[in-house]
């Protein structure tokens, strides 16, 4: 992030099943539901993979990120 940029939210709350992780930046709000529960319990190393690559997903396509995926329009 630049200097003007900044973080409004960060939390990591503990759910009855899991943990809920938001982020919210320049005005975007990120979230992500971490568990080891359900239908399909995830490993550790798992959800740490997947958590990367939600919060890459997250800048690429924000309004503040410059990734791949950003739609972005030359001016």
């Amino acid at each position: 992030m630049l200097a003007d940029e900044n973080v409004g939210e960060l939390s990591l709350r503990m759910l009855q099943d899991g943990l809920l992780l938001t982020l919210e930046a320049e005005g975007e709000r990120f979230q992500c539901y971490l568990s080891t529960e359900g239908a399909a319990p995830r490993s550790e190393g798992e959800m740490r993979e997947g958590l990367a690559a939600d919060l890459q997903d997250f800048i690429a396509e924000s309004r503040f990120g410059w990734g791949q995926l950003r739609n972005y329009t030359a001016q």
